[in-house]
């Protein structure tokens, strides 16, 4: 049985990078996988195997690849960091 992708973004979805700057406080992982992210990257790119984006979720509950990763992107997305395009 082949496991969801996401509740939320399809394969081609797109993503970039924003212009918003990161509070003094954010921590590292959290500036280099939206930064990875740049002037655009596919949930395909992002959602893959040990994608830079997976190698910096940095949260207890990660289950690692082949999980879901809808809450790190919504997260990114909350703070302004990342947008849908």
């Amino acid at each position: 049985m082949t496991r969801k992708l996401s509740n939320n973004f399809s394969p081609n979805d797109r993503f970039i990078r924003t212009d918003e700057e990161f509070h003094s406080r954010v921590v590292l992982h959290n500036k280099v996988r939206t930064d990875w992210i740049g002037k655009g990257r596919t949930f395909s790119e992002i959602y893959k195997p040990n994608s830079f984006y997976r190698q910096n979720i940095k949260q207890k509950n990660y289950r690692g690849n082949g999980y879901m990763i809808d809450q790190d992107i919504k997260w990114d997305i909350k703070h302004g960091w990342i947008r849908k395009i």
